[in-house]
């Protein structure tokens, strides 16, 4: 088991596959309340790369990460094993494919109440086939959303999810009571 949980990964990059983390074990990988921003890979996997790894990703925010050239997943590259995407946020990913979520290979997707919004091409692509031929594209459940998460200050670098109800300013060290919208993210 390996868990990976409460880091701000903010423009890494990679060599090859996985801008902010790449994993191909075959141990239980939880990845949880982490922010992968702006992160490269010149082939797939923008963000993250998975491999054989069977994954439970939950509570993270993925935004405006990129593959360049053709790469696949601009956000997430999963090949060969099964993920539980649950209570994530996948914004903005626009470079190489376009594509929020790539799975290829055996992968078994479930998505759970999570947020995607204005990702290039597809949120979600899923590609059994070595040639593509057997995809299913932007496949969600009843759960999941399809939203503006109304970060803080996207320009900026607050990723923060605004809230009438107040939020915290980690910048400023104090709470913000003046947001007159909620993220359907809360």
């Amino acid at each position: 088991l390996a868990v990976i949980e409460g880091n701000v990964m903010t423009g890494n990059s990679a060599i090859a596959l996985g801008g902010a983390l790449y994993d191909t074990s075959t141990r239980t990988l939880t990845v949880r309340n982490n922010v992968f921003d702006r992160n490269i890979s010149p082939q797939d996997g923008g963000a993250m790369y998975i491999e054989d790894s069977p994954a439970i990703i939950g509570f993270n925010t993925f935004h405006a990460n990129r593959c360049d050239n053709t790469g696949h997943g601009s956000g997430l590259y999963l090949n060969s094993t099964n993920v539980l995407l649950e209570k994530n946020i996948f914004a903005w990913h626009t470079a190489g494919d376009g594509v929020a979520v790539y799975a290829s290979g055996t992968s078994g997707v479930t998505t759970a109440y999570s947020c995607f919004y204005s990702n290039a091409v597809y949120d979600t692509y899923y590609s059994d086939g070595a040639d593509g031929s057997e995809s299913v594209t932007n496949v969600y459940t009843a759960d999941d959303i399809r939203a503006d998460p109304l970060f803080a200050d996207r320009a900026g670098g607050d990723l923060h999810l605004r809230s009438k109800g107040g939020r915290w300013n980690p910048a400023t060290a104090q709470w913000v009571t003046t947001d007159t919208n909620t993220s359907p993210c809360v």
